[in-house]
């Protein structure tokens, strides 16, 4: 399946709350990214037309059996290794990774885990394989969630109203994530930040299709008709009947 190569401008609005290394601004358009310009934040990256996984945009998310105070938004993002936008990625991943350890870092005395990883080590999922890169990014819940735009003309979604246009798992889109160096009790690593999100093409669902024949599940279960030209699933004037107001 081939995206759509259609793009837009995303203008990413901050949210309130802070957390260590996060800012947010005004990213490059799709159409005119640049992991290089002055212009771009430390660890901020715009990536285009690749596959969306595990969406979790509208509303926090943990595992079951996962301490549920600590769900987060998230999203999994899916590139073909042979996709060039690998290489800005690695040199954000790198750039970050510098810019926190230094010669810790570039004189190999430690070595972060970077967020990037290889698609072989989810090959008994669906849509990963040994072709592929991934990497997950969160947000937590008290930065808001992450802005979800339309492809036409860029406005913000809602889940419920515009739950066309409305990324799911197995779709294309163009994202905004933001790389933050993490040094604590809980390891040394490169993580991502999902700022923003644009769907710009259909895919295969993962998972399959959740569409369901209803009247093809329910056949048999439902009553016959009571009353002429009224069924159980439709209400229709009966088609020799033809009452007026005082009929009624």
């Amino acid at each position: 399946l081939t995206p759509r190569a259609t793009c837009c401008t995303i203008l990413v609005q901050p949210h309130n709350g802070a957390a260590p290394n996060h800012e947010t601004t005004k990213p490059s358009t799709p159409d005119n990214m640049s992991t290089t310009a002055n212009t771009t934040p430390l660890g901020q990256l715009t990536l285009k037309n690749v596959r969306l996984a595990y969406c979790h945009l509208d509303k926090p998310w943990a595992k079951k059996g996962d301490d549920q105070s600590k769900a987060k938004y998230g999203i999994t993002i899916i590139l073909d290794k042979a996709d060039p936008q690998i290489t800005p990625l690695t040199k954000v991943l790198k750039d970050v990774a510098t810019t926190k350890w230094g010669d810790a870092y570039t004189g190999k005395k430690m070595k972060p885990i970077f967020c990037l990883r290889d698609g072989a080590e989810r090959d008994h999922k669906e849509g990963f394989d040994d072709t592929k890169k991934f990497f997950n990014a969160s947000r937590r819940p008290e930065e808001g969630p992450p802005i979800v735009r339309s492809i036409k003309g860029g406005r913000t979604l809602d889940p419920i109203k515009d739950a066309g246009e409305w990324p799911y798992s197995g779709c294309f889109g163009h994202v905004v994530v933001k790389f933050w160096a993490q040094d604590n009790t809980n390891g040394q690593r490169v993580n991502a930040e999902i700022v923003a999100v644009v769907k710009c093409g259909e895919g295969e669902k993962f998972g399959g299709d959740s569409a369901v024949d209803v009247d093809a599940a329910l056949e048999g279960l439902i009553e016959t008709e009571e009353l002429p030209g009224i069924t159980s699933t439709t209400y229709a004037k009966p088609a020799d009947a033809a009452l007026g107001i005082d009929d009624l």
